[in-house]
């Protein structure tokens, strides 16, 4: 099945060369896909550094910050127009653990229709977090 993992960015200078190296590393197989909103670090601009290096890794660059819902919704359209089978969305600050990626996808081709990972099951968690990201997460889990 091809598989997909979409990354949304907004002013990730400091993770994206680290995180895309890092996905692949886990999950060689997947593309990739970068959809950043025009971050003024230079995010987008490194994010295709690493895909010329790389390969498998594409780069949507939008005129603006939108948000992060557009930038999914972005993401899966384009999934869906180059007719990926499975699509995995990710963070660019490690909040999400490149390695369960496989885990995931695996899910999918044995059978499941979706597979989802949450810091809020047994073996999840959210080391090393500040507790403003702590109380937004669970508020929006909620």
């Amino acid at each position: 099945m091809r598989s997909l993992v979409i990354v949304p960015t907004y002013q990730e200078a400091e993770n994206v060369e680290r995180f895309l190296r890092a996905v692949r590393a886990a999950d060689p197989v997947s593309d990739l896909l970068v959809v950043d909103d025009n971050s003024p670090d230079g995010t987008g601009e490194l994010a295709e550094k690493v895909a010329a290096d790389r390969g498998r890794i594409h780069v949507l660059h939008r005129p603006s910050k939108e948000g992060l819902g557009a930038a999914y919704r972005e993401g899966f359209a384009w999934a869906a127009a180059e007719r990926y089978e499975v699509v995995v969305q990710m963070d660019c600050d490690f909040s999400h653990d490149p390695a369960m990626i496989p885990v995931l996808v695996a899910a999918v081709e044995e059978g499941a229709d979706c597979a989802i990972g949450s810091r809020y099951v047994p073996g999840g968690s959210t080391p090393n977090w500040p507790v403003h990201p702590r109380l937004l997460s669970r508020y929006g889990n909620r």
